[in-house]
C-alpha cells in the first residue's frame, strides 16, 4: 500500500514526458509539405512505440535477467519488425511499377496486333484486286513463275491498250483480251543446220554429217516440255546414228514417204528439262549418222512439241555431200 503514491507519481511524470515528445513532433505530423512521409511513419508508429512501451514498463518494474532478455529480444524483434514493413512497402512499389510496365507492353502488343490484321485486310485487298488478272495470266502461260506471268501479262495489255480502251468493244472487252490471249500460243520453229524446217526440206549433209539443231521461240509467250523426236527408216541402223542425251524409243510402223506403205523406222527422243522463255533460242543436242552408210540420201522426219504449243512435224530428206 505504500509504494501507491510513488507508482502513481511515475505514471505523472511519464504522462508528461509523453506530452512533451508529442508537442515536438506536432509539427511534423500535421504539416501538409510532409504528408507523404508522415504517412509511412504513422504506418510504422504503432508497431515501434507500443513493443517500446511495453519493454520500458517491464524494465522498470523488474531486475531479472531473463526478463531484461526478453526485453531485448522483444526490441530486436520490434526493430526487424520495422525493417520488414520498409522491406514490403518497397516490394510493393516495385510490384507497382512492373504492374505499369506490363501494361505499357500489353498496349504496345495491342497496337502491334491491330496494324497487323491491317496490313492483312489491305494484303487480302490487293490479292482479291489481282485475283482476275492472276487467273489470266495463270491461263495464258501455265509453265511459266507467277511473278513472270504478271510481268508478261502487264506487257501484252501495253502492246493491246486499243483493245482493251477502244469503246466500240463495251462490255465485251474482257471477252475479246481472253480470246486474243488464248490465241497468243508459243509459236515454236525447227532449225537444222542453220535452215528452217518446212515439209519437203533438203538439207545437205557435210562430209562429217552432223546435225545441228535448234528450237526458236518467236513469240513472247513460254512454254517447258520441249520435245524433239528423229525418225529414220529401218534401213538407217540404230548404231549409225549417236547423239548426246538423245534416247533411241526402238522400232515403230509408219508411213513411208510416198505416203502409202507402212515401214519400219527407228525413234530417237530428246527433252529439255527447263522453262523456254518467250523470244528465246535453245539449242538442242546434235545427231551424227555414221560414215560407214553407203546411202546417198535418206528420208526422215523430225516432230518438234511443247506444252501449249501446236505439234509440228517435217519430212526431210537428208542428202550426203
Amino acid at each position: 500500500m505504500s509504494k501507491k503514491p510513488e507508482e502513481e507519481f511515475e505514471e505523472s511524470e511519464f504522462l508528461k514526458s509523453a506530452k512533451r515528445w508529442w508537442k515536438s513532433i506536432k509539427g511534423f505530423l500535421f504539416d501538409d509539405a510532409k504528408k507523404g512521409l508522415r504517412k509511412r511513419c504513422l504506418q510504422l508508429l504503432p508497431i515501434i512505440l507500443i513493443p517500446s512501451g511495453i519493454a520500458y514498463e517491464w524494465a522498470k518494474h523488474s531486475d531479472d535477467d531473463t526478463s531484461k532478455t526478453q526485453i531485448a529480444t522483444i526490441a530486436g524483434l520490434t526493430s526487424a519488425n520495422a525493417n520488414l514493413s520498409s522491406v514490403i512497402q518497397t516490394n510493393s512499389i516495385t510490384v507497382q511499377n512492373q504492374s505499369q510496365k506490363i501494361q505499357d507492353l500489353q498496349f504496345q502488343l495491342s497496337n502491334m496486333i491491330a496494324d497487323r490484321n491491317k496490313e492483312q485486310v489491305l494484303a487480302d485487298s490487293a490479292q482479291n484486286a489481282l485475283a482476275s488478272w492472276i487467273m489470266l495470266a495463270k491461263s495464258s502461260n501455265t509453265n511459266t513463275p507467277l511473278t513472270e506471268r504478271l510481268d508478261m501479262l502487264t506487257k501484252w495489255v501495253e502492246r493491246n491498250v486499243d483493245l482493251l480502251t477502244n469503246s466500240t468493244y463495251g462490255s465485251e472487252s474482257i471477252s475479246n483480251l481472253l480470246s486474243t490471249i488464248e490465241s497468243e500460243k508459243p509459236k515454236l520453229h525447227l532449225y537444222c543446220n542453220n535452215q528452217l524446217l518446212t515439209n519437203g526440206s533438203i538439207i545437205n549433209l557435210k562430209v562429217n554429217r552432223e546435225i545441228k539443231l535448234k528450237v526458236v521461240n518467236e513469240s513472247e509467250m513460254s512454254t517447258d516440255g520441249l520435245m524433239v523426236a528423229f525418225r529414220a527408216p529401218d534401213a538407217i541402223g540404230i548404231t549409225n546414228v549417236n547423239g548426246d542425251f538423245w534416247q533411241p524409243e526402238g522400232n515403230a510402223i509408219g508411213i513411208d514417204d510416198s505416203g502409202l506403205h507402212d515401214a519400219n523406222f527407228h525413234n530417237w527422243l530428246w527433252f529439255s528439262d527447263g522453262m523456254m522463255p518467250g523470244r528465246s533460242v535453245r539449242p538442242v543436242n546434235g545427231l551424227n549418222i555414221s560414215t560407214n552408210m553407203s546411202l546417198p540420201s535418206f528420208y526422215c522426219s523430225f516432230k518438234l512439241s511443247a506444252n501449249r504449243a501446236m505439234g509440228q512435224r517435217y519430212l526431210v530428206e537428208m542428202v550426203f555431200k
